[in-house]
C-alpha cells in the first residue's frame, strides 16, 4: 500500500506529540488577599508531575496576575 507525503508527515507529527507536552500557564484571577500589609500578593504557580517540579516567575502584586510561562513536560 502506498503512502502519501501527507500520511508520513501526519504520522511523524503524532510520534513527536506523544513524546512532549507543552503547557502554558497564562494567568490567575480573583486571588484572595492573604496579607494584612499588602493589598495584593505576589503569586506564582508550581507544577508537580511525578518526580519533576516546574514553577512560574513570581508575578507583580495583583489579584489577577499574568505569567504566560511555557513549559515542556
Amino acid at each position: 500500500m502506498a503512502h502519501s507525503s501527507e500520511d508520513v508527515n501526519s504520522d511523524a507529527m503524532r510520534s513527536n506529540a506523544a513524546e512532549e507536552l507543552r503547557l502554558t500557564v497564562i494567568s490567575g484571577s480573583k486571588l484572595p488577599r492573604i496579607s494584612a500589609v499588602h493589598k495584593h500578593s505576589r503569586a506564582f504557580v508550581v507544577l508537580r508531575i511525578l518526580d519533576r517540579i516546574w514553577s512560574t516567575d513570581i508575578s507583580e502584586r495583583s489579584k489577577d496576575p499574568r505569567w504566560e510561562n511555557e513549559f515542556s513536560l
